[in-house]
């Protein structure tokens, strides 16, 4: 330097309205310019790592001289190994005669003789403990010996840049968890969870900067898996069910634990679905937990494995999972509310209706509208209702339910009557040809005594939530 610093400069530098304020491509500007002042520098930049950790992009370069910035240009880290295998280790790099000096003279074509950079000073940029980037400090005219002084006031404004460079990557994290807040909010609102949870995933697979993403939900009880939205993944992989332990998620949701996978052919755990189908081979998921149970899965990946996951995305994927959680679980209240709003409206009618078959036709009705179903069937002693069926087929679905009727000890849930696991083939074969893919079939019972069934079904695969079986249970007892 051609003067001594002293803590005017300083403090005359972090004051400036462009850092003070926070807009940060002014603040860069105007940190390389002063600078390059304080260090009596021909020319400041500053160069970060791009997201696969390959290359250098230059984000500003002030050249003193022409008093013009420019940026975008690209240094490929892997062609120069001696310069960043020693910029990466924490050194600064200090150069008097760059195209000789064996730490710098492999950046020569690239870098400095197009600029005629005679001297060099180079500070790496570090945030939470990794190297993201370097400041380089240069001289063009003639040759330097950078001093110890210089080397303290490069460390100081590498340290400030870094601070800056953090605002803008802290506000744009900010920006986009805005965006998952306000999907987030619409899962209680909104009847057609799928829609949101895809809208949802879609976000989030931006946000991480990932190639596709799964939203899986737990099924507790038969502790299966199931894929509710899907970002990029083809339908010949979107399995209906999965089993705990099975497959990246499947493991999330047995042990409650997240998942950062590096490399899927090296994991240990071959994924049964996606192993073979190499569509990724980075992942992370994270469990999404409510009141200290797993409800869901989120899975995010990336097709190469030279673009891994970090800590920092861990954090963030946690985050949306514990918002995705919150919401869900007032989902899952606001289904309560309404299912108790429903009780309300069965017992007024209860109250009016003196004839049961017009008390089961409004009790399905009002069940169907509720859970946004589109059939219902019901028989209780020798009263029978059916909505949303054309007369045949209601006549043979009733007459083959009527046969069962008395083995319906328990709710019986299905998701969708045309898979093997459906233990009445005959039942399961008029319920397909009613149209009809899941339902929710439950018994009437009065002082213990079986006495007919109530059941809620729809022409589409439901995977029915706890909140659903317990509304249709509560109003067959109602």
């Amino acid at each position: 330097m051609s003067k001594k610093t002293n803590k005017n400069i300083w403090v005359d530098l972090v004051t400036q309205p462009d850092i003070v304020h926070r807009d940060v491509n002014r603040a860069i500007m105007t940190i390389i310019e002063r600078g390059a002042n304080i260090l009596d520098a021909d020319q400041v930049s500053v160069w970060r790592m791009n997201d696969t950790g390959d290359e250098l992009v230059c984000i500003d370069l002030f050249n003193k001289i022409t008093n013009l910035h420019t940026s975008d240009a690209k240094i490929p880290i892997l062609r120069y190994p001696d310069y960043f295998s020693t910029i990466q280790s924490g050194d600064v790099i200090k150069v008097t005669d760059v195209s000789l000096d064996p730490l710098t003279k492999e950046l020569t074509t690239i870098l400095w003789s197009p600029s005629n950079v005679q001297s060099n000073l180079s500070v790496p940029i570090w945030e939470k403990g990794e190297f993201v980037g370097v400041v380089l400090f240069d001289q063009i005219q003639k040759q330097r010996e950078w001093q110890l002084e210089d080397v303290n006031a490069a460390w100081r404004i590498t340290h400030l840049v870094s601070q800056t460079l953090l605002v803008a990557d802290s506000r744009k994290l900010e920006q986009q968890l805005d965006l998952v807040t306000r999907a987030v909010e619409r899962i209680p609102l909104e009847k057609d969870r799928t829609e949101i949870f895809t809208d949802l995933l879609d976000i989030v697979v931006k946000l991480m900067d990932g190639d596709s993403g799964i939203l899986y939900l737990c099924d507790v009880t038969r502790q299966e898996i199931h894929m509710e939205a899907v970002n990029n993944i083809p339908v010949k992989y979107t399995r209906e069910m999965y089993a705990y332990n099975e497959g990246i998620a499947g493991l999330v949701a047995q042990n409650g634990r997240p998942i950062l996978i590096d490399k899927l052919d090296l994991w240990t755990k071959i994924d049964p679905v996606f192993h073979k189908a190499k569509m990724f081979e980075v992942s992370i998921a994270c469990p999404v937990i409510t009141r200290g149970e797993t409800v869901g899965v989120i899975q995010i990946n990336r097709k190469k494995s030279d673009h891994p996951f970090s800590h920092s995305d861990l954090v963030i994927l946690k985050q949306v999972a514990d918002q995705t959680a919150m919401a869900l679980d007032y989902y899952h209240l606001s289904e309560q509310n309404r299912s108790f709003d429903l009780f309300q409206q069965l017992a007024w009618q209860s109250s009016k209706v003196t004839h049961l078959d017009v008390m089961l036709e409004n009790g399905l009705t009002l069940i169907n509208r509720s859970l946004s179903t589109d059939i219902g069937i019901a028989q209780v002693l020798d009263t029978q209702a059916v909505i949303g069926l054309s007369i045949n087929a209601s006549k043979k679905l009733l007459a083959e339910t009527n046969e069962i009727s008395q083995l319906i000890s328990h709710t019986l849930v299905t998701r969708d009557w045309k898979v093997k696991e459906v233990a009445s083939l005959k039942l399961a074969k008029v319920m397909t040809s009613s149209g009809i893919r899941s339902s929710i079939i439950t018994p009437v019972v009065i002082e213990n005594e079986l006495v007919g069934y109530l059941g809620v079904c729809s022409s589409t695969v439901r995977y029915w939530t706890r909140s659903e079986i317990q509304t249709v249970e509560l109003t067959a007892r109602q």
